[in-house]
């Protein structure tokens, strides 16, 4: 079991992001919750967004799935795909192939 903090939270996201995604960085904001879903993608009213992670995983590999599971909806938020509007559809798995060769297994859910 490992707990997660906010350091570990934007470090992993930082190394992912610089590699595949280049989402500007002032987007990229954690929260730490309770919740009964592993990863959350949130974007508020105001068109903030954000991700919420949980306070606790199983292990790394899990942990590291879900943020950039969740980093991939931002990338979809961002730049929308003007022919898939689905959240799991061909937009989101486009980035499978890349994504296994560094140890990221992308599912639906988790």
């Amino acid at each position: 079991m490992i707990k997660t903090n906010l350091n570990t939270c934007y470090k992993t996201a930082n190394y992912f992001n610089k590699m595949f995604f280049e989402i500007p960085r002032k987007h990229i904001n954690f929260i730490l919750v309770d919740i009964p879903e592993w990863g959350n993608f949130c974007e508020g009213h105001d068109g903030d967004v954000w991700i919420e992670m949980g306070k606790t995983y199983p292990n790394y590999n899990l942990f590291k799935n879900v943020l950039v599971h969740e980093l991939v909806h931002m990338y979809q938020w961002l730049y929308p795909d003007p022919v898939d509007k689905e959240d799991h559809g061909p937009s989101f798995f486009k980035w499978n192939k890349h994504l296994t060769e560094h140890g990221v297994v992308l599912e639906e859910t988790y």
